[in-house]
């Protein structure tokens, strides 16, 4: 395989030039391409265009000889870059000499001159270029490397006296990052004596090991070595790591300043005998990306474990994350994630998990920390237990609310007893007035007999009612203390049923309202235990509301019967279990077995509405109406406590003002003979 050459012939003779294409065609190494000049000058302008890889250059020209054309390209390439071969017709040493310390790369004679030896000489200063070319790229790769490496470089040269013994190194080279740190341009360095511009390279011993590295040829590796000098103008002490390597008569070395992170080792483990005794859990993180994964711990005291149950094994380079859970605050970790990206403190209380999974709450505090140099390396984050805090906030805020609901409450009785004052001295004083009124008028004598019985009959009648407020007053009260109690007898029901309609007949008759007793077959001759008066005390109250709320012209309607079994109300002992009847049907007689019986008082008056009905059993509650009747709204309360003390139930319906309304009491009954 042959490589293709160009050569370019200077020479004023055709037949030279001719011998010297014949020579090199019968070469088989190379492929050359041939470029002829015949004057000096015109060989120059050839090499501006071409750049040949040879030069067969006669000493003797017409216009310019060798050496003047060896000098014309050093200027024009600025240094001799194109192998040059110098011919000449005399062997003279003089020009020879001459001619290669001008630049020129051998010499012929040329009645000397042989295919062979032309052919070599060519070989040799093609080779000889090409090992240079690769040496001087390889030399460009190694600078561009060094120049760009972070580390330190520096290349040192031995320097001995008469006895061969080193007394200093010579500076060869240093690399950017090397001025950069000596706080020196190279300029000031290379050529220098090593100690002579950081003298305690001898004070420290530094020097002595260079120089075994020198004659032993083992490399010297140091780390963290603290050195103080004067680097240029300033005082400086840093640490170092150093590796040394025997280069023929002297050494490489590169190091590298550790003195910021050194600086950051000390803080942290200053940081660390601060922390490791504290009482709030620690954790530091080493700074790393804020998104996935995230920083990464790095280390964390023995307050940490005892709060989360993680040991310091278990979390070394995770991620804080792992103790966040389903309540831990999105918006919390997201102002922590916002402040740590914008190298920020920041403080936040949230929820956090322990290792068995219990929640924890914590107040955290978390600050970033930086090196020497500004740069902030780690973060601290300080959580501090709060979850007897956040608890007692709980408790206090359900004690608030209790208290505020107490006093809404307080406030609400308040305003009740007021109305109710009100209502009491209304409702007494009216019926008083009254009788006052009457008494007045019957002590003048000056009446007739119809007038008088009129004033009887309202003294009577209101004093009556007077009567019958202060009863309810005081049932209320027995009611309060647990003192009303029943006196119990047998009694029929339908019978009981039959007077309280019979006595508020006339009063229903007044208002023209239709009143109608209704008895299912079975229910006929119900008897049961209770207190009879009390009883009728409750159908008297509920008759006697229907009719004051049922409009002229309506419909009451009571009606009594017997139901199944039933749940006891306001877990009542039911003392009476059932009643038996006998019902005759189309297969023959069987049994009918009824645990209650059932009153129920229907009108078709003003109704109750939906927001009131649940409390219409509660005392001193009426309903707002424009046409409110009169009454301290605690008959209903007394019906309910009566009936319950029965081991029975009251509850009231109504589909809504202007609908009429339903109550329904249920008793248990007698058992069987």
């Amino acid at each position: 395989m042959s490589f293709e050459r160009t050569v370019l012939i200077v020479d004023d003779s055709p037949e030279d030039r001719e011998t010297y294409r014949r020579f090199l065609l019968a070469d088989d190494r190379y492929h050359y391409i041939f470029l002829e000049a015949d004057y000096g000058e015109n060989g120059l302008e050839v090499c501006k265009l071409v750049q040949p890889d040879a030069i067969l250059l006669d000493f003797h020209l017409p216009d310019i000889d060798g050496i003047e054309f060896l000098c014309e390209l050093k200027t024009q390439f600025g240094k001799i870059q194109l192998p040059v071969i110098m011919l000449t017709g005399r062997g003279n040493e003089d020009v020879a000499v001459q001619a290669m310390k001008s630049g020129a790369a051998d010499y012929l004679v040329k009645g000397k001159t042989t295919s062979e030896n032309l052919r070599l000489a060519i070989h040799n200063i093609l080779e000889r270029d090409r090992l240079q070319q690769q040496l001087e790229q390889s030399e460009d790769r190694f600078r561009t490397s060094i120049e760009n490496m972070l580390d330190c470089f520096g290349i040192y040269k031995s320097r001995r006296n008469e006895s061969g013994k080193i007394i200093d190194f010579i500076v060869e080279y240093v690399n950017a990052a090397a001025c950069t740190n000596n706080r020196m341009t190279a300029a000031e360095q290379i050529g220098k004596n090593l100690c002579e511009i950081l003298p305690s390279h001898r004070q420290t011993g530094l020097f002595e090991e260079y120089c075994q590295v020198v004659e032993t040829g083992k490399p010297l590796i140091k780390e963290a070595l603290i050195y103080s000098d004067r680097f240029n103008q300033e005082y400086l002490t840093r640490a170092f790591d150093i590796h040394a390597t025997k280069l023929d008569d002297g050494f490489v070395a590169a190091w590298r300043d550790i003195t910021s992170r050194k600086q950051a080792e000390e803080r942290l483990r200053l940081l660390e005998s601060v922390v490791v005794n504290a009482n709030d859990a620690v954790i530091i993180t080493a700074i790393a990306p804020i998104e996935e994964p995230g920083p990464r711990i790095v280390y964390v005291n023995q307050a940490f474990t005892n709060l989360s149950g993680y040991t310091c094994e278990e979390v070394v380079g995770r991620s804080p994350r792992f103790l966040q859970g389903a309540k831990t605050d999105k918006a919390a970790l997201k102002r922590i994630r916002d402040a740590l990206e914008a190298r920020q403190a920041v403080q936040e209380e949230l929820i956090n998990y322990r290792k068995d999974g219990s929640e924890f709450w914590v107040d955290i505090s978390i600050t970033p920390i930086a090196d020497a140099a500004g740069q902030y390396t780690h973060f601290v984050a300080i959580q501090r237990d709060i979850s007897d805090r956040k608890q007692s906030e709980v408790e206090n805020a359900r004690m608030l609310e209790l208290a505020q609901q107490a006093q809404i409450e307080a406030e609400a009785a308040n305003r009740a007893k007021d109305e109710f004052v009100a209502m009491v001295s209304h409702d007494l004083r009216s019926p008083l007035n009254a009788i006052l009124g009457w008494a007045k008028l019957l002590k003048t004598r000056r009446v007739n007999a119809e007038t008088a019985a009129r004033a009887l009959d309202a003294i009577e009648r209101n004093a009556q009612s007077q009567a019958k407020l202060l009863e309810d007053l005081l049932d209320v009260s027995r009611m309060i203390r647990g003192k009303l109690e029943l006196k119990e007898s047998q009694f029929d029901l339908v019978s009981l049923v039959e007077e309280s309609v019979e006595t508020t007949f006339l009063a229903a008759s007044a208002k023209q309202i239709h009143l109608e007793f209704g008895i299912q077959n079975s229910a006929v001759g119900i008897i049961v235990s209770g207190d009879r008066d009390r009883l009728q005390q409750v159908l008297g109250n509920l008759l006697s509301n229907a009719i004051k709320f049922t409009p002229e012209g309506g419909k009451i309607k009571v009606q009594l019967s017997l139901a199944g079994s039933r749940e006891q109300g306001s877990g009542q002992r039911a003392r009476f279990p059932r009643h038996r009847s006998r019902v005759a049907g189309s297969r023959g007689e069987f049994t009918t077995h009824h645990s209650y019986a059932q009153i129920q008082v229907i009108d078709t008056g003003n109704g109750i509405s939906p927001e009131f009905l649940p409390h219409v059993f509660d005392r001193f509650r009426q309903a707002q109406s424009p046409n409110k009747q009169g009454g301290l709204g605690l008959g209903l309360a007394i019906a309910r406590h009566i009936v319950e003390l029965h081991g029975g139930t009251i509850h009231a319906a109504s589909l809504g003002v202007g609908h009429g309304a339903t109550f329904t009491i249920q008793l248990p009954l007698m058992p069987p003979k």
